[in-house]
């Protein structure tokens, strides 16, 4: 009961992030009908659902470790710094197993991938981490970095100390598709297998709402959630990011396993041509899916837990 109360009050409206988000909206809905645009509606209404659907509050330290208390299996956090962040992850399971490392996109959390946690099915076979990215958790929250490759330095410390002799794999969804797709360029004799769930890995082929332009503005700033103003000033820098690791693709050695969406609007299809084009070391398997979106993590849960397990099985230290 007191750990269901616990994830429950997360939610609250009266988050000041959330309620702050609920105040806001209103406003530009009301300013949109004043307009009279069913065109600046659409869109404003459009982009509040997308924020909404992304938004993902972080759980404490000693919240996690009360939500994992009677789980099967073991759970620690652990905090370090590097390269001027604070970074936090989470590591579940038992030793001695092969292992994957999550890393989200944005927004969001390492609480997104709570459901992998706890599935009986893919924890017999991995043990799993999960970070918070530089802006987001408790990884200094609010502060952005906005390099793809020094995001990808920073989460070297993970890899080197959990490593150990096992197979490691890293996944990454959306944002994260680049981070861990840098880290496997840079520590290939590490890296065993990557899982690229709708990643954003081609300048310029991911969508970019007008909000995030209106959100770099000073005077909007101060007043928007910090977590939304992390995630603008990511997706803003976002292009220049990429094109600055595009001469590393072939440096991929690692199997790859791509999914997408073929109806994603976030993050366009075309990213995995590009994908096909650059990883040309890299053995790639490509997974589109018809009439589906940008958000695979939550609508295929068993069929990304399908091609981890493979990965686990197939690839070797």
């Amino acid at each position: 009961m007191g750990n269901k109360m616990l994830a429950r009050s997360t939610y609250s409206i009266w988050n000041p992030s959330y309620f702050c988000l609920i105040i806001v909206s209103a406003a530009l809905v009301i300013r949109a009908f004043m307009l009279r645009s069913g065109i600046v509606f659409g869109f404003i209404i459009g982009i509040f659902l997308m924020l909404s659907s992304c938004l993902h509050y972080r759980h404490s330290d000693k919240s996690l470790l009360r939500l994992y208390n009677n789980k099967p299996y073991p759970m620690a956090v652990y905090h370090y710094d590097t390269l001027g962040h604070h970074i936090r992850y989470i590591e579940v399971g038992k030793a001695g197993l092969p292992t994957v490392m999550f890393v989200h996109g944005a927004p969001g959390s390492l609480r997104i991938f709570e459901r992998y946690f706890k599935d009986t099915s893919l924890m017999n076979h991995v043990r799993l981490i999960a970070v918070d990215r530089p802006g987001y958790g408790y990884s200094d929250f609010g502060k952005a970095e906005k390099s793809v490759i020094k995001q990808a330095q920073c989460f070297e410390h993970i890899v080197r100390k959990h490593k150990l002799g096992q197979r490691f794999v890293l996944l990454g969804t959306s944002y994260g598709g680049p981070i861990v797709a840098k880290m496997a360029m840079d520590m290939p004799e590490l890296i065993n297998g990557l899982i690229l769930i709708s990643p954003a890995l081609a300048p310029g082929q991911e969508k970019i709402y007008g909000i995030s332009f209106i959100m770099d503005k000073w005077y909007i700033r101060w007043w928007m959630p910090a977590i939304f103003k992390v995630a603008s000033d990511e997706k803003l820098s976002h292009g220049i990011a990429l094109m600055k690791m595009e001469q590393d693709w072939p440096k991929l050695r690692a199997r790859t396993i791509y999914m997408q969406g073929k109806a994603d609007k976030l993050v366009y299809p075309s990213n995995a041509v590009f994908a096909k084009e650059h990883a040309i070391n890299a053995r790639l398997d490509t997974f589109m899916i018809a009439d589906r979106g940008h958000f695979l993590t939550y609508d295929f849960q068993r069929l990304i837990i399908r091609r981890i397990i493979e990965q686990v099985a197939e690839q070797r230290p």
